[in-house]
């Protein structure tokens, strides 16, 4: 028997759930009970943000960004995408459509996207392109980058030096080489 604590029948009833769900819910075995809510025993106290004295209560959220995301971090990741894709291009399929090595700004871009879409999340990927369907389009992607183009990116985004080819699982897959990204 399966209980829905911290409502009664007459609450749900209130609530906007249909007499059909309801009716569905009491068929299924559903026990209406009065139970009360658990409340915590200590009151959260802490004021939220960062408490940082270096971080100005004016700084904004690119200002917060930035401090993790430096010009040295954008360079290491640009740098390693267009090593790997480079590589892969002329090593593993040189019938591969050609790479254009992408800049801090496009990276930046990316990145960009990448977080608008985790904002705005939708079913497929290339929704977010989408003309078909401009009502869940996300709004300016396709004038940032083109859908190819993110793709392009995404298959080849590296962060990690690995000039030996070597892929992870592989015999010869150097963990250690995952560290360069935290000294960039």
């Amino acid at each position: 028997m399966l209980v829905v604590a911290e409502h009664t029948l007459e609450s749900v009833r209130s609530s906007n759930l249909s007499a059909a769900t309801i009716a569905v819910l009491n068929e299924i075995g559903f026990e209406w009970k009065k139970q009360e809510p658990t409340s915590y025993t200590q009151p959260y106290t802490v004021t939220p943000g960062p408490t940082s004295p270096d971080v100005a209560s004016q700084s904004t959220p690119q200002d917060l960004f930035s401090r993790f995301f430096t010009d040295e971090v954008w360079d290491c990741i640009v740098t390693e995408t267009n090593q790997y894709a480079n590589f892969f291009v002329v090593q593993n399929n040189p019938s591969c459509r050609t790479w254009t090595n992408t800049t801090v700004d496009e990276m930046k871009a990316f990145v960009g996207l990448l977080i608008c879409m985790g904002i705005t999340k939708l079913p497929r990927l290339e929704l977010h392109w989408s003309s078909k369907f401009p009502q869940i389009k996300t709004a300016g992607t396709s004038v940032i980058m083109p859908l190819r183009r993110f793709e392009q990116i995404w298959r080849f985004l590296h962060l990690t030096e690995n000039s030996n080819g070597t892929a992870y699982g592989q015999p010869g897959f150097d963990m250690t080489n995952c560290s360069k990204f935290g000294n960039c």
